[in-house]
Formats: C-alpha cells, sequence, structure tokens
C-alpha cells in the first residue's frame, strides 16, 4: 500500500508482547512500502554478563588447545533439585510489579540505534501494545448523548468530540472503570449496537503502561527520540481495521479475528466492518493444541449466539499455518485469511537479508496504519517528551561560558609556552648536529640481510603457531557468548554441556517455555528435546538444544600476524 505523501518517509513500528519487542524499519514513498529491517529484543532483561575470564580457572578448555575434547557436568547428574536454594528462588520470582510500568529503556536504545547505522536517520516512532499496558472497557451511552449519523465517521479520540458526546463518555467509563486515568489519552472505538443505545469499546492507558515513561527516560539523555510523529495503538483496535480494510467484508458477513501469543489470546468479532465482541482468553496459548483452540473459538461463537462464521484472520503466531488448517477444517464454508500474507502485498518489498514471519506482523501493521491517516493514537494531543528550550540565558549558563574562557586562555598560554621551550631545543641542535655512521654500502647490504633472515624466521614461527591456536579460545568464546544472552533471559540453567565436530550440546532445565525459546532464537540454535516435569510441586521443562561452532583464529593471533608480515622499512644509502 503506497504512502498517500510523495516524499520519502521512515517508521519504525514496534509491538510489545509480555515476552518480547518486534520492530520492524518500514521506508514509505509514492511507489510503495519497502521493510529494510527486523529487530527482536527480550522485554524484561536481568542480571549482569559473566565474561570468560570468570570461568578461565575452574572450568577446562579455558587455556589450551589440549582440553577443548570434554563434557562439562553441572550438579549431581539427577533430577532431584532443591527449589528451596536461593538461585533457584531467585529464577522464579515476578519481575513483573503489581501496577507500576516495567520500562524498556535499553532495549529501545539498541533499537533505535541499530536503526541510525541501517538509515543513518531516527525514524518515527509507532507502538502497538495490549494489556497490562491497556485496558478494554465496553461502555453503553445513551443515542440521544451522540451524533448517529457522524458518530461513526470521526476519530477515536475524546478531542473530536462534541462536549456533550465528551461528558457523556466520560461519565459512562468513570461508571464502569475504577482505576483513575487521563481522560485526554483515552480513545473510543464505536462498536455494533443491535438496540438504541450505542456500544463503544473505550481504550485506557492504565499505570503499567510503559511506552510514555520509557520515552521520556529515554528523552533525558538523548534530545533525538521525541520524533515528527508518534503513534500509540492497540492490538484491538488496529485488528479491527486490518479486518475491515484487507479483508472487507459485506454489511451481513461476520468476521472472526483470532490472535494466539505466548500468554494468552485475544477473540475479536465483527459485524461487517464493526466491532461486536472482544474477549480475552488467558487460558489460551499458543502451547495449546490447534483443535483446542478452534474448539474455543467455537464455544464463544454459541455464547454470543453467532450464527455463521464467514471470514477468519489469524493475527500473527508462528503456528498460523497449522491454525489456518485447522480452522478451514472446523469452519468450511468460511474464508481463513493470515495476516503476515495479507500486509506482504504487491506494494510492500523486502530489502536485502530480511524476512519476516508472523511474529512481525502487529508491528509492521502499525508502521502502516502510522502513515495512512491513524485514528487512534493514546499518546494524546500534548504527550511530549522533550523539554522545551529556555527562552533567556540563564546564569549558570553564564559561569559556564566564563569557566570555559579560562580555561581556553591557561591552556593557550601553556601552549605557546611549549612552542617555544621546542624552538630553543631545536635551535640547540642545530648547533650541535648528530654525525651519521660511516658504513659502506656491503655492511649495509649485510645488515639488511640479516634482518630479512630474521624476518622470515619470525613469519615461519607465526605459521607454526597459528596452527596450535586455531580453537584454542573457541571455548571461552562459546561460554561467553552464551552467559551474556543467559543472563538477560530468566529461568534457566544448564546441567550439561558436551561438544563434537560441528556443534555445541547443551542440557538443562527452564521455568517457562517461552524461555527456552528467545535462548534458542540468540543462539541461532536447535531444540533437539523438550520435556516436562513436576519438581516438588513447581513445572520444569528439560531441554536439549544444540548450537552451531563457530571455529576462527584468535584476534592476538590475528595481530601478530599482521605485524609480522610487514616488512620492515629500508634505508638505501648512495656510495660517494
Amino acid at each position: 500500500m503506497a504512502s498517500p505523501d510523495s516524499s520519502p518517509r521512515t517508521v519504525l513500528g514496534v509491538s510489545l508482547t509480555p515476552d518480547t519487542i518486534e520492530a520492524v524499519l518500514l521506508r514509505t514513498s509514492d511507489t510503495g512500502d519497502k521493510v529494510l529491517h527486523r529487530m527482536v529484543r527480550p522485554r524484561h532483561q536481568s542480571g549482569g554478563a559473566t565474561t570468560s575470564d570468570d570461568f578461565s580457572d575452574v572450568l577446562p578448555g579455558m587455556k589450551t588447545s589440549d582440553e577443548a575434547d570434554f563434557t562439562l557436568e553441572v550438579g549431581t547428574g539427577d533430577n532431584d533439585l532443591d527449589l528451596d536454594d536461593p538461585v533457584l528462588r531467585s529464577l522464579q520470582k515476578d519481575d513483573a510489579s503489581g501496577g507500576t510500568a516495567t520500562l524498556f529503556t535499553a532495549q529501545l536504545r539498541e533499537i533505535l540505534a541499530e536503526c541510525q547505522r541501517k538509515t543513518g536517520e531516527r525514524p518515527d516512532l509507532a507502538f502497538c501494545v495490549d494489556t497490562p499496558d491497556v485496558a478494554y472497557v465496553e461502555l453503553t451511552v445513551s443515542a440521544a448523548a451522540v451524533e448517529p449519523q457522524t458518530f461513526w465517521e470521526q476519530a477515536a479520540a475524546l478531542a473530536s468530540r462534541t462536549s456533550n458526546e465528551q461528558r457523556a463518555l466520560l461519565d459512562a467509563l468513570r461508571a464502569a472503570y475504577d482505576a483513575p486515568f487521563d481522560a485526554d489519552r483515552v480513545a473510543f472505538v464505536p462498536m455494533a449496537s443491535d438496540g438504541p443505545d450505542r456500544r463503544v469499546l473505550a481504550l485506557v492507558p492504565t499505570r503499567q503502561e510503559s511506552v510514555t515513561p520509557t520515552l521520556r527516560a529515554l528523552a533525558a539523555t538523548d534530545e533525538t527520540v521525541d520524533t515528527a510523529g508518534r503513534l500509540l495503538d492497540t492490538e484491538a483496535s488496529l485488528l479491527t481495521h486490518l479486518a475491515a480494510t484487507r479483508i472487507s467484508p459485506a454489511s451481513d458477513e461476520t468476521t472472526a479475528v483470532v490472535r494466539v501469543g505466548s500468554e494468552d489470546t485475544l477473540l475479536l468479532f465483527l459485524t461487517g466492518t464493526e466491532l461486536r465482541h472482544v474477549e480475552r482468553l488467558r487460558s489460551l496459548t499458543a502451547f495449546d493444541p490447534a483443535e483446542t483452540i478452534c474448539s474455543r473459538v467455537l464455544l464463544h461463537q454459541d455464547e454470543y449466539r453467532i450464527k455463521d462464521i464467514h471470514h477468519v484472520l489469524l493475527a500473527g503466531g508462528p503456528r498460523d499455518g497449522r491454525l489456518a488448517e485447522r480452522f478451514e477444517a472446523f469452519y468450511d464454508d468460511a474464508t481463513v485469511h493470515v495476516l503476515h500474507d495479507g500486509l506482504l502485498d504487491a506494494d510492500v518489498s523486502l530489502g536485502t537479508d530480511v524476512s519476516l514471519t508472523p511474529d512481525a506482523g502487529l508491528a509492521l501493521a502499525v508502521a502502516q496504519r502510522m502513515v495512512h491517516a491513524p485514528t487512534v493514537n493514546l499518546f494524546g494531543a500534548g504527550a511530549h517528551t522533550r523539554p522545551r528550550a529556555p527562552s533567556a540565558i540563564a546564569w549558570h549558563t553564564v559561569a559556564v561560558l566564563a569557566l570555559l574562557f579560562a580555561v581556553a586562555l591557561f591552556f593557550g598560554w601553556r601552549y605557546m609556552e611549549r612552542e617555544q621551550e621546542i624552538a630553543q631545543v631545536q635551535q640547540r641542535h642545530a648547533l650541535t648536529p648528530v654525525e651519521m655512521p660511516k658504513l659502506t654500502p656491503e655492511a649495509l647490504k649485510v645488515r639488511v640481510d640479516s634482518l630479512n633472515a630474521v624476518h622470515r624466521t619470525y613469519t615461519r614461527a607465526l605459521h607454526v603457531l597459528d596452527s596450535l591456536l586455531v580453537g584454542s579460545d573457541e571455548w571461552s568464546r562459546a561460554i561467553e557468548r552464551t552467559s551474556q544472552l543467559t543472563g538477560e533471559i530468566d529461568g534457566i540453567w544448564f546441567d550439561n554441556w558436551s561438544i563434537d565436530a560441528s556443534t555445541i550440546k547443551l542440557q538443562g532445565h527452564a521455568l517457562k517455555r517461552s524461555n527456552l525459546a528467545a535462548l534458542t532464537r540468540a543462539l541461532d540454535g536447535t531444540v533437539q528435546e523438550l520435556k516436562f516435569t513436576d519438581i516438588q510441586g513447581a513445572r520444569a521443562y528439560p531441554f536439549v538444544i544444540t548450537v552451531p561452532r563457530q571455529i576462527e583464529l584468535p584476534d592476538v593471533t590475528k595481530k601478530l600476524r599482521e605485524e609480522a608480515l610487514t616488512p620492515p622499512p629500508v634505508q638505501t644509502v648512495s656510495t660517494p
């Protein structure tokens, strides 16, 4: 879908899930949209990085290549783990603090820096959030309080409503929603109504909304964060818009939108292009069988007394292919759509070495939504992260300028003194020149031949050193890389490490399957085995993953090799 604005525009779409941060960098122009880059970061980071020096004295294979072929055992080898151990208790604790926002400043800073390296500019920011950042509240207001002809055509922001509509909507929201909220940041999405009253879905940012405080914390150290345009949309409103525009159902057709995640499932029912029902199924996740997910959708269809489903939209997830097959079997008369396939249309192209998975569908959708006239923006009209510059020069500015002038004067005077001393030394050396040694050309040639012979000897020795050092620090690099990644992901510990000709085999336990998936994706590894077991009443998942080996010369060998292969300068002396 081409942008209505002919000037190129770069937008970073960010989709926040409970576990990960999906980001898609999009460049739009009159010729179409192009995906430049895709980034994935974990939502929560804790712990510190561990270097290989911390293990060099206690682990084999960290010093010499003679110890490279071994198996590392951690623990006693049995499954009798004591969950009363303080280390295991720290792995089990929940980092989310009730009622407060969990910032992702470090992850967003890394993503923006990567965009800066990719394009040389800071993009506009567009975010898509869901619970717990936003709350969905269904309201019913009197038809007399709203204008039926214009209510559906106006933007979702409260500021676009008339004073009577604002009062009616806010009164209904205060009666249905107990927590405090900012009226300037509330949006309302019209819903299908059967009776005389109007049904509205209120989108309310909660106290756990993390995007705004993250941008403020980042803008405190980087003034370029507050870009020209910013968008904060929700999954429910974004998916409703995608179902209405991508499918374009008839007014009497029913569409079911299913977004299956690692923590819950979001289910939407639309009549034509109007939202009718919003349901969050916390007990249904991506780890449940596809048949179970289809059965729950059928159950809610019967509960809401919906006769037929004409369209099913699967909105992002690694199992959309399997779910599409099951939904086609359950709804043989319905058309099953996959959001990921619908977004990559003829007007959207992928950059070099860019691949998109269904997990990145919402990030791409919110980036496109920002360009093409969004109607929902929970940032509000007065939400800015960059502080305004003062209109006058304050006293501390004058003090700093005076200090800078004094420092410049001092170091300028010192520079002139040093220049005078250097000139005096040069004049003294000119009066007493140093005599050059008187050597014949034959003697100089013998000395040069001797240096060349020593250089060849060192070169042969370095080739032998290269053959001995190849792979000697491979294990330390693997330990350091794995420890850095596991430090960012909670709930994982290793029981066994082993190495063969091409891979490193890791065995351990995970408290969550999503943590194991994030670790495997970060290591570019493959899950060979995954089980589950109960350890003193707690669920744990024994796993076996393989990681490809990375064999290369150590950095010190590369440095010595470059210095050795550079021949020394040879000075020639002409005969008198």
